[in-house]
């Protein structure tokens, strides 16, 4: 049975996980600088290396944060206060409704 902190469901979790968006603003083939005549080299990003970045819940409060690739396997092995761990999925967490989202009670 694979349960939370056990390695089987950790690794379980890593392959499920949601891809972020590279924080930052630099992007492969991005002109840094166009040559001119102080300066005859153009300068442009060939490449960017990163292990990547993904989404964790809170699975108490729902609330999402991004953390590296490298780093997700110690963020999921991470006690949350009442014995609760990180998730992957935003339905994993499921506890927190959209925000700005309020029932109002019909007029009498």
């Amino acid at each position: 049975m694979t349960t939370p902190a056990t390695p089987e469901y950790i690794e379980e979790l890593m392959q499920e996980v949601e891809e972020a968006e590279e924080p930052g603003n630099l992007r492969e083939g991005q002109v840094l600088h166009r040559s001119n005549d102080d300066m005859p080299l153009g300068v442009q990003v060939a490449s960017v290396a990163s292990a990547g970045h993904v989404f964790i819940y809170n699975t108490k409060t729902g609330d999402r944060s991004k953390t590296n690739r490298n780093m997700l396997e110690d963020q999921l092995r991470k006690g949350l206060p009442g014995g609760r761990h990180p998730g992957v999925h935003h339905d994993q967490a499921g506890l927190r409704a959209a925000e700005g989202h309020l029932q109002v009670p019909a007029p009498r």
